[in-house]
């Protein structure tokens, strides 16, 4: 199971990059505002998972958790970069990454059933 987070999550900074970086931000741009991203999206995701009690808390902690981490990622790639991200490449980055994870996602949870030899 960690393996497969591993690689989706890999998967998910790739594509992000990518994305960003095809709305025309710089490398260090789309870098920066991915890895950020990630990282507090996840951080948060482990701090509030054991809290949420019900379906409506659950969607709340997640559109927070959600703007909080964009909201980092830009605020870093201000710090880091000459200048922030633009908000078109950061929602690129952001939406389209987390389209294909949710796409990606299935093939890696499917069992294979290995045939005898």
């Amino acid at each position: 199971m960690a393996v497969a987070f591993t690689l989706a999550t890999g998967f998910e900074a790739g594509v992000g990059v990518l994305a960003a970086r095809a709305y025309d931000a710089s490398w260090n741009q789309a870098t920066v505002f991915t890895a950020t991203y990630l990282m507090i999206s996840i951080g948060l995701c482990a701090v509030t998972s054991s809290s949420i009690q019900n379906t409506r808390q659950l969607c709340l902690v997640g559109m927070v958790t959600e703007a909080i981490s964009c909201l980092t990622g830009v605020l870093m790639t201000r710090l880091f970069c000459e200048k922030a991200i633009h908000w078109k490449q950061a929602l690129a980055a952001y939406a389209i990454s987390g389209t294909a994870v949710n796409y990606i996602c299935p093939i890696f949870m499917t069992p294979v059933l290995l045939k005898k030899a």
